[in-house]
């Protein structure tokens, strides 16, 4: 039995049209694509499982995305949230918008305020918030900062 992925047209076609040059170049084009989409969805159910998972496998996910912020001592619901941000952390690390989805993250909710804007010492901000701001989610906050 052939998988779709390893496959190519050429392989299903007469042999008048498996002579034709085109058709091969053609054939073979698909079947680059293919392979790349079947790679694509092979990752989308990881991401679309991660609720689902074990905490042991989120952990090893963590390690293998280096994931931004993720401590293993975390609450599961915050390393699942954590996991679900990684990628899109990387995109626009150091920004205020991706401090602002970190405390979004770990407290819930909040507002993150630049220096600038309170007349702060600079390159400083301060984080508003009402969310949960137990002692154990300002630590992990506090760590992540670090």
């Amino acid at each position: 039995m052939i998988k779709y992925a390893d496959s190519e047209i050429v392989q299903i076609l007469p042999d008048n049209l498996k002579r034709k040059p085109e058709v091969v170049a053609l054939s073979y084009a698909i079947s680059n694509m293919v392979k790349k989409w079947v790679t694509y969805a092979d990752l989308i159910g990881v991401y679309s499982a991660i609720d689902k998972l074990p905490e042991k496998i989120l952990n090893l996910l963590a390690i293998e995305w280096r994931a931004q912020y993720f401590d293993e001592s975390m609450d599961i619901g915050i390393k699942r949230r954590i996991l679900k941000q990684t990628l899109t952390w990387y995109n626009h690390a150091g920004t205020p918008s991706a401090v602002q989805e970190l405390v979004e993250t770990i407290f819930g909710t909040g507002e993150v305020r630049e220096w600038f804007t309170y007349g702060g010492r600079p390159y400083r901000f301060k984080i508003n918030t009402t969310g949960d701001a137990g002692h154990n989610a300002i630590g992990e906050f506090e760590k992540i900062i670090e």
